[in-house]
């Protein structure tokens, strides 16, 4: 059977819709195990190389139509690969590969630019154009592999981590839906519980999370132990307050008896001192979590991370009231690589 003119690009088509795309045309099921084998196992997309395939199913792989290329790389930094990212629209978005020794975590955006405008974030700073499609979202990790490929590098992206440009639930069907695409085994086969969704506080999204109730690790960007403090780092908390967000988090680890993973970015002078975590101390009290502490990445002049001493006193204090707690140094600071220096241009 023959198929007619170009209009459709199958390279953008999750495992079910692929399915039901050729089975439509007339063609076997099994062939799209057959595709998804040649993108996302043996990283080819040029449909000349697809032998087993029919010529009439190559002529919808589109390699050239629309899909996001990488437009530059910044590999300086030995812990940490930063990669610019071009797509269809000539927008740009930033995703970084970080380097874990034995395996790397891919950092990907899931927005141009952030409407959210968190005061110490550095994407907070560009427009805000709109969301990732999931395929965009999922792309990324497509375009990291074929990178690390291409300089003979041969160990897996283990980890997936919604936590570069965009905030994920802004879109949190969009998000969920690229988490399931990895986490496919017609795909990437990526286990759920690699793949973290970062959010800001957007309530809706965590109770979507609560609602599907999947394996995908959820990730709280809290930064601040009372509403006046948030309102002025994030201002998202004028919509969503802590006692809203915080409802919303319990809410989901009695939903999905999954723990949730609270992000305090550490400002100097600002969130650092003992009575602060004192403060969240007693705020997370009952949930179900861990804190990881992040001393800033310099990426908006006003702020600065906290001093050692400050940020081994702020840890302790959390460890002795039975709070696991962890201090997250991000890879890649040195190339505005780090959380929050993503501008979506180097």
């Amino acid at each position: 059977m023959e198929i007619q003119e170009e209009k459709y690009n199958i390279l953008k088509l999750d495992p079910d819709q692929l399915e039901s795309f050729l089975i439509q045309h007339g063609f076997k099921k099994f062939r799209a195990s057959q595709i998804n084998n040649w993108i996302w196992n043996k990283k080819i997309i040029d449909p000349d190389k697809m032998t087993n395939i029919p010529a009439e199913i190559r002529n919808y792989i589109n390699p050239d139509q629309g899909l996001p290329l990488i437009k530059k790389v910044n590999n300086s930094d030995p812990e940490a690969v930063l990669i610019l990212v071009e797509l269809q629209d000539k927008n740009l978005i930033e995703m970084v590969i970080i380097d874990k020794e034995n395996h790397y975590t891919l950092c990907v955006s899931t927005g141009v630019g952030c409407p959210l405008k968190c005061k110490f974030c550095a994407t907070g700073k560009m427009p805000y154009k709109r969301q990732l499609t999931s395929f965009e979202i999922i792309w990324q990790m497509w375009l990291a592999q074929h990178y690390l490929i291409s300089q003979g590098e041969f160990k897996n992206i283990r980890n997936v981590v919604m936590m570069g440009m965009g905030e994920p639930f802004l879109d949190p069907q969009g998000a969920v839906h690229a988490a399931q695409w990895l986490a496919d085994k017609r795909s990437l086969n990526m286990g759920q519980r690699r793949i973290t969704i970062s959010t800001a506080g957007v309530v809706p999204g965590i109770n979507y999370m609560a609602k599907i109730n999947r394996q995908f690790r959820l990730a709280v960007s809290l930064n601040a132990v009372s509403d006046r403090m948030r309102r002025e780092l994030m201002p998202v908390n004028k919509k969503w307050n802590l006692d809203k967000l915080l409802g919303a988090v319990r809410h989901y680890v009695e939903a999905t008896n999954r723990a949730v993973t609270f992000e305090y970015v550490m400002l100097k002078s600002i969130n650092d001192q003992p009575e602060h975590a004192a403060q969240l101390i007693k705020l997370i009290r009952g949930i179900k979590c861990k804190v990881n502490l992040i001393p800033y990445n310099q990426a908006v002049e006003y702020f600065q991370p906290p001093t050692p001493d400050n940020l081994d006193r702020f840890q302790n204090k959390l460890k002795k009231a039975g709070v696991e707690t962890t201090v997250r140094l991000s890879s890649g600071k040195n190339i505005k690589a780090g959380c929050g220096q993503l501008a979506g241009e180097f």
